[in-house]
């Protein structure tokens, strides 16, 4: 674990910004756990009870460096060398347990892979979107002669934007070119599996690193992440009983309340759009809301009012048309879901049954 990093995010978890201060805690958590450790463990090991003249766990993961002492090694001064050798000694204990934990999840890593070094090169995902914004990529890592296989592997900048730079977003051509390298998901269950896509990818490289805590994702990659990420808890509208359902889960299972509390007004919606509203019921494991066929606003999907641009409308359409729990509905309710006109759905119906403007309806022959 890097006890610099560590004090870095626990420090940006006290700022105003609510969600740079959310990131930082969830990046914080991560790391400890990592190393089998809780905020407990931490708040224990700084206790003021402690004598002040023994370096502790808390001496060594603040942002103060200890008093000079006589002994100074790796940029702090200790009390004695033996007080450093002896924190040598359980840093490595610490890290052998650590092995041993983690073993299992390396063996399987490197059995998929074939070698450590195939797991840490970038998969056929991860190639797609460093082509796609290597204009922006800046400062690649620079190893040491052990790692030097590893160089431009990772990179500090991309577009302006540096990991846990929560007040700051890549530069708008950056993103649109992250966005537009895979295609966005467009149901909150495909963002919830990609999102979590990219989680399995970062611990499989933590595994091949043997470097657990740290998020190895390179920048691309990692701001894809978020992206889907948000998409999965917040930002996609909630449709079909499906978004509910993973929506649902998602509340459920968060880290901290604010994640919840931010997600319950797009559930609310939809619950009383089609639950309270729908009249609907399940057959065979699909919602079929209430009068679909009519044109009645009894089971219409909900829309969280987030803009979206015409290109997410129309994929947004055609979406739902092809999804079995909506395609049954009118153009009046899919139009009220996504926010465009009934015609425009109307058409975009017709285009995808083979009636488009250049095509002949047949059955008027």
């Amino acid at each position: 674990m890097n006890p610099d990093k560590l004090c870095k995010l626990l420090a940006l978890a006290s700022s105003g910004n609510d969600a740079e201060a959310l990131s930082a805690l969830r990046m914080a958590k991560k790391m400890l756990k990592a190393e089998g450790l809780d905020f407990k463990d931490v708040a224990s090991s700084i206790s003021p009870s402690r004598p002040q003249a023994t370096p502790t766990y808390g001496d060594y993961y603040s942002n103060e460096p200890p008093k000079p002492k006589g002994y100074s090694k790796g940029g702090f001064t200790w009390e004695s060398r033996e007080a450093y050798e002896s924190y040598m000694a359980n840093q490595a204990k610490m890290r052998e347990a650590e092995r041993q934990r983690y073993a299992p999840a390396r063996a399987a890593v490197l059995e998929k892979y074939g070698s450590a070094e195939a797991a840490i090169a970038r998969n056929d995902r991860e190639q797609v979107l460093h082509e796609a914004v290597l204009p922006w990529l800046e400062s690649p890592n620079e190893p040491t002669e052990e790692f030097v296989h590893l160089a431009g592997r990772w990179h500090q900048r991309m577009g302006g934007w540096a990991p846990h730079d929560f007040k700051s977003q890549p530069l708008a051509e950056c993103r649109a070119a992250i966005k537009a390298a895979l295609p966005m998901p467009t149901t909150i269950r495909e963002a919830r599996e990609e999102a979590r896509s990219w989680e399995a990818r970062d611990n499989e490289i933590c595994h091949a690193l043997e470097c657990w805590g740290d998020e190895q994702l390179d920048l691309p990659a990692a701001y894809r992440r978020e992206l889907v990420r948000r998409l999965w808890e917040t930002e996609l509208p909630i449709v079909t009983m499906d978004d509910l359902l993973v929506r649902l889960e998602y509340a459920a299972d968060a880290d901290d309340m604010k994640s919840a509390s931010d997600a319950v007004p797009s559930i609310l919606d939809a619950f009383r759009a089609l639950v309270l509203q729908g009249n609907g019921a399940v057959q065979n494991g699909h919602y079929r809301p209430a009068n679909s066929q009519g044109g009645s606003n009894a089971g219409s999907p909900v829309h969280s009012g987030h803009p979206l641009t015409a290109t997410e409308r129309r994929a947004r359409i055609l979406a739902m048309l092809s999804n079995l729990d909506t395609c049954g509905w009118s153009d009046r309710a899919i139009a009220r879901a996504v926010g465009v006109s009934p015609t425009t759905v109307g058409v975009i119906r017709k285009e995808k049954e083979g009636f488009g403007k250049n095509s002949i309806d047949r059955s008027a022959l």
